[in-house]
């Protein structure tokens, strides 16, 4: 089960001879996380997240690693740079399938978000 924070704001508004209330949420997303393993592979390979979301990618290995958006809206933060520890984040900004690799292991390094 997730769990969302949701705030809610009110605004009381006093008018000449009259009185209106506007209300608005935000909602908080989820952040989730994909590490690279010491076999040069995303954990997990592939997960559903929510619009709002934030997917943390990171890595400590031996191996250098960077983490590229191939498919879908949005950028990656931080994950452009090679290197051996690092991390970058993904906001989701839309429903929809998102797939992302790493240039120094393209063939096993692949991660699949879908986003609803």
């Amino acid at each position: 089960m997730h769990t969302r924070l949701i705030v809610f704001t009110a605004l009381v508004t006093v008018a000449a001879g009259g009185a209106g209330v506007s209300v608005s949420a935000a909602a908080k997303g989820k952040t989730r996380t994909v590490k690279a393993t010491d076999s040069d592979r995303w954990s997990p390979r592939s997960l559903t997240a929510r619009k709002g979301d934030t997917i943390r990618f990171t890595w400590r290995t031996a191996a250098p690693h960077n983490v590229r958006k191939t498919s879908g809206r949005g950028s990656v933060k931080g994950g452009a740079r090679i290197r051996s520890t690092g991390s970058a984040t993904f906001k989701v900004p839309a429903k929809g399938t998102y797939r992302f690799i790493c240039d120094v292991h393209p063939v096993t390094m692949k991660f699949t978000l879908r986003a609803r």
